[in-house]
């Protein structure tokens, strides 16, 4: 695309696609637009470009293509949306991460270096996991590391609730940096194959996008929960919407890997 003063020796990148010249009447014909979206395209002069207006009408209608591109993802394929759900389940499953040091702390009446003790063994089990579900993934496929991954949550979340004394959330921190390692390996991964391949950054921006207030809202209700009921009140609740987005993602969403994407 042009950059400065309109100038093809001023462009932005000497490598993208100008998006400028791309027939609206094209993306009718493809079925990207309807030909109602054209009706307020405005008549352009045929003797010379006039970018101003040229760029304005142009992105309007590419971001309006795109859009329609999103929701018809959303709609029509199923198994994409199904494994959105679950990871809403599952972002509130965790919601329960940020409390676990707090609890343990005042329930155990323990010093206040204990949480550097639990971060060491957060971290080393993060390092130790990432090792190990980058190959397990590439092997067996994604979606069976996370329900691995989301199994260990469950534990971790159960030996929060029935631990009597402090060494059981050492388990408990040993087992959230594995849970942690493998769903940020196989979250990422996984979206990336619900799509072809050519549609592989929108399906994962999509993802980002529309789970992405998940995980600002949980660990809100989470403190609210906290608040108004108890830690274990929260780590109950995160206990279920983990079980349920595992419940999802195992009965309800096919691996993309078996399935043939046209």
């Amino acid at each position: 695309p042009t950059g400065f003063g309109d100038s093809p020796y001023q462009c932005f990148s000497s490598f993208a696609g100008n998006p400028y010249l791309i027939s609206p009447d094209d993306l009718v014909a493809s079925g990207v637009l309807a030909a109602a979206d054209l009706a307020s395209y405005p008549t352009l002069p045929a003797d010379h470009v006039d970018f101003g207006p040229v760029i304005d009408a142009k992105l309007a209608l590419l971001d309006r293509a795109y859009a329609r591109r999103l929701l018809d993802i959303l709609r029509t394929n199923l198994n994409f949306r199904t494994y959105v759900i679950s990871r809403w389940f599952s972002y509130f499953g965790f919601m329960a991460a940020g409390f676990f040091a707090v609890y343990a702390v005042t329930q155990f009446d323990l010093p206040d270096s204990s949480a550097a003790i639990f971060s060491g063994i957060l971290l080393g089990a993060s390092v130790v996991g990432y090792a190990v579900w980058g190959p397990i993934g590439d092997r067996l496929g994604h979606k069976h590391v996370l329900e691995l991954t989301t199994l260990l949550w469950l534990a971790a979340l159960a030996a929060a609730l029935l631990s009597e004394q402090a060494w059981g959330f050492y388990l408990v921190f040993a087992l959230m940096g594995l849970a942690n390692s493998g769903g940020s390996i196989s979250d990422l991964n996984l979206g990336l194959e619900f799509g072809p391949e050519a549609d592989r950054p929108t399906y994962i921006g999509l993802l980002r996008t529309v789970t992405g207030p998940a995980l600002l809202i949980a660990p809100v209700f989470g403190g609210w929960l906290a608040g108004a009921f108890s830690y274990p009140a929260v780590f109950g609740a995160a206990f279920g919407f983990a079980l349920i987005g595992l419940g999802l993602l195992r009965f309800r969403v096919t691996d993309p890997r078996h399935v043939i994407k046209e």
